[in-house]
């Protein structure tokens, strides 16, 4: 496998993505390399700013969650 120095993680936040999250922080360890999570969420309608800023704290959330859980095995 080539040397791996940044990853970047691309996520659209709709759905359980924990699996692919997992592999990304995987790859980054293994390799010293620094990972960058970029969040892509839908164009809301005016007057729905919220959702937006709703989707980006559930990601970061999902992201920090699964920093600060055990590793297993």
């Amino acid at each position: 496998m080539p040397n791996v120095h940044r990853i970047l993680y691309v996520s659209h936040a709709a759905e359980d993505e924990s699996s692919g999250l997992l592999q990304a922080f995987a790859v980054a360890r293994n390799n010293h390399a620094d990972i960058k999570v970029l969040l892509v969420c839908p164009a809301v309608p005016e007057g729905f700013e919220d959702f937006g800023e709703l989707c980006e704290k559930a990601m970061l959330e999902r992201v920090r969650g699964r920093l600060l859980q055990p590793r297993r095995g």
